[in-house]
C-alpha cells in the first residue's frame, strides 16, 4: 500500500528568476550532477492557479540513462494559464529530478508546488540484498517439511501423467461421439411440448374426459372412501378379523348348511349338509347288494361304517326305493 510522504514543497518566496532552471525536488537551482537518488514510488503537484498574467513556466523531468549516468530530459511541459498540475511517475530506480523554469512574466515570483515520494513499498528494485535474503529464508521450507519420505519417486512420476496433452487421454472418436451424443440429447429436449403430443390425440383426449365420466370418478372415489372407512371397525388392533365379526360369519356358514334342500319323498326332509353326506356316501363310500338280476337291498354306508346312509332297494324292474339318514 502506498505510503508517500513529502519530500520537498514550495519556499513561499519569489524562488524562480527568467531563465534560471530550479529543482524543486532540492529546491535549489538545477546540477545535473545533483539528481535524487532515493528510488520509490514518485508524484509531485504544481498550483498555478495564481499564475499572473503574461507569466510562462516549463516544467521539465529528467532521470539517468545509459552507462555514463548523464541525466536527460525525458518530456517538457509549459504552464501558460491559471492550472494544477499533478504527475504520478510511478516506481523511479534511476536518479531522477523535476525543474522550474520561468520564461516570461515578472521575475522574481513564486509558484506552489509539493513533491512526495513512498519508499515503503518492497519490490525488486528497492529491496537490497539483505531483505531478499531474509524473505527466501522465510518462505524456506523446514527440513522435515518435505523429504524424500514424502516426496518419491512414484509420486513425482504421477505429476509427470499430469504435464500431457488432454487430448492424449482420450482418442478424438470418443471426444466426437460424446460431442454427437450430447447435441442429439439436446435436441430432443430443446423443442416444444406441443411436438411430442400431437394436436389431436390431445382434442380426442378430452372429449373423453366429460363432465359425467368425471362425475362417475367422484362417486368411486366416494365409495372406496366409504369401504375404507369400515374396514378399521372390522378389524382389531392386530389387523385380524374381530370375534364377533367371525361368530357373524359362522353363524352364516351354520344356516347355509341347515338349509332344507328338498323337502318331502321318498328321501325325506334332507339339510343341505345331510344330502351332501348322502351323495359322499353314493359316490366314494362302501356298497353292498348292487347286483340286480335278483330283487335287493344297496346299502351305501357313512365314512366310519357304523351306519347306512343311504338304502336303496332294488326292484327287476329297474325300480328303487331309497331311504336316507344324512344325520
Amino acid at each position: 500500500m502506498a505510503n508517500f510522504t513529502t519530500i520537498q514543497s514550495s519556499l513561499g518566496t519569489n524562488e524562480f528568476s527568467t531563465n534560471t532552471e530550479r529543482s524543486i525536488v532540492k529546491a535549489a537551482t538545477f546540477s545535473s550532477g545533483s539528481p535524487q537518488l532515493t528510488q520509490g514510488y514518485a508524484r509531485y503537484t504544481i498550483d498555478a492557479m495564481a499564475l499572473p498574467a503574461g507569466s510562462v513556466f516549463e516544467i521539465r523531468r529528467y532521470l539517468t540513462a545509459g552507462p555514463s549516468g548523464t541525466q536527460r530530459q525525458v518530456d517538457i511541459a509549459t504552464i501558460r494559464a491559471a492550472q494544477v498540475i499533478e504527475v504520478d511517475m510511478g516506481l523511479v530506480v534511476e536518479p531522477w529530478d523535476v525543474t522550474i523554469r520561468l520564461i516570461a512574466g515578472t521575475s522574481p515570483q513564486t509558484i506552489g508546488y509539493v513533491v512526495k515520494q513512498d519508499t515503503n513499498d518492497v519490490n525488486a528494485a528497492t529491496a537490497g540484498a539483505s531483505a531478499v535474503t531474509s524473505i527466501q529464508s522465510g518462505l524456506a521450507l523446514a527440513a522435515t517439511a518435505l523429504s524424500t519420505a514424502q516426496w518419491t519417486n512414484t509420486r513425482a512420476a504421477l505429476q509427470d501423467n499430469l504435464d500431457v496433452a488432454v487430448s492424449s487421454r482420450s482418442s478424438s472418436s470418443s471426444v466426437a461421439s460424446v460431442q454427437t451424443d450430447t447435441t442429439t440429447i439436446r435436441g430432443n429436449v430443446d423443442v416444444a411440448v406441443s411436438t411430442r403430443a400431437p394436436a389431436a390425440d390431445t382434442t380426442t383426449l378430452l372429449g373423453r374426459l366429460t363432465a359425467t365420466r368425471a362425475g362417475l370418478l367422484d362417486s368411486l372415489d366416494a365409495t372406496i372412501s366409504s369401504v375404507l372407512a369400515r374396514l378399521p371397525a372390522a378389524l382389531d388392533g392386530g389387523g385380524n378379523i374381530k370375534a364377533a365379526v367371525q361368530s357373524m360369519a359362522s353363524g352364516a356358514l351354520d344356516s347355509i348348511f341347515a338349509y332344507v334342500v328338498e323337502a318331502g319323498a321318498p328321501a325325506g326332509s334332507q339339510t343341505f349338509l345331510q344330502g351332501v353326506r348322502a351323495m359322499w356316501s353314493v359316490l366314494l363310500r362302501k356298497a353292498s347288494g348292487l347286483a340286480i338280476t335278483t330283487p335287493g337291498t344297496e346299502h351305501f354306508r357313512n365314512g366310519a361304517d357304523t351306519k347306512d346312509v343311504v338304502v336303496a332297494t332294488l326292484g327287476t324292474d329297474g325300480t328303487r326305493a331309497v331311504t336316507v339318514d344324512g344325520t
